[in-house]
C-alpha cells in the first residue's frame, strides 16, 4: 500500500533495521555535548594520548567545541549543526584550514566513541562533514636574516662564554641552509 516503489523500498529498509535490532528502541542520550566531551576527555583521551595532545584537546574543546555545540543534547546534534559550526568558525573567526580540520577530527573521534562503545547515539553526525575548501591554508612565510642581523647573533655567541659552543653550529646552518637537527647530527667525517 505505498504510492511509489521507492517509498515501499524505504519502508522495507526501516522494517528490516527494526527486525535486526530485535525490537529494541534506541532513544539516544540526553547528556549534553559539553558533559560528554568532559567525560570523554577523562575516560578515553586521558589514557590514550600523550599529555601534550591531551592539553591541546582540552583547549580545543574549551575554546571551540563547547561554546558552540556544548549546549546540545547528544541525541539532538545533527550533521547540519556540525556543518554550521565549522562554517561559522571559518567565516566569523577566520580560523585556518588546519585548525578547523583538527577541531573536526577531535569532535569526530569523540562522537565515534559515543556511537560505539558508548551507545549514546546511533550515528556520528560529524562523520561526513568536511572543512570548507575556501578555508585559508597556513603558509609559513619566511624572511631571510639580513647579514647585519646575523653578524649580531654570531658576535653574541662568539663573545658570551656560556653560549660560545653554539657559535659554530649557527654559523654552519646560516651558510649552508641546514636545519638545526642536520647541523647537530654532523660528525667530523662529514
Amino acid at each position: 500500500g505505498f504510492a511509489t516503489e521507492q517509498e515501499a523500498y524505504e519502508a522495507g529498509l526501516e522494517a528490516y533495521k527494526e527486525y535486526r535490532a530485535a525490537g529494541s528502541v534506541f532513544s539516544g542520550s540526553d547528556m549534553s555535548v559539553s558533559d560528554f566531551m568532559d567525560m570523554w576527555l577523562e575516560k578515553v583521551a586521558k589514557v590514550s594520548v600523550k599529555p601534550n595532545t591531551l592539553y591541546n584537546y582540552k583547549k580545543m574543546i574549551r575554546c571551540h567545541i563547547n561554546p558552540c555545540l556544548g549546549g546540545y543534547a547528544l541525541k539532538d546534534i545533527t550533521p547540519v549543526a556540525v556543518d554550521n559550526w565549522i562554517t561559522q568558525r571559518y567565516v566569523d573567526k577566520g580560523l585556518s584550514y588546519s585548525t578547523l580540520d583538527n577541531m573536526l577530527k577531535v569532535l569526530k573521534v569523540a562522537l565515534d566513541y559515543a556511537v560505539y562503545p558508548g551507545q549514546l547515539i546511533r550515528d556520528n553526525p560529524a562523520r561526513m562533514i568536511k572543512v570548507p575548501r575556501a578555508a585559508k591554508r597556513e603558509v609559513n612565510a619566511r624572511e631571510p636574516v639580513s647579514v647585519d642581523e646575523m653578524q649580531k647573533v654570531l658576535d653574541y655567541f662568539r663573545e658570551y662564554k656560556p653560549a660560545r659552543h653554539y657559535w659554530l653550529p649557527i654559523l654552519i646552518g646560516y651558510h649552508t641552509g641546514f636545519r638545526i637537527g642536520e647541523v647537530l647530527a654532523l660528525e667530523w667525517s662529514n
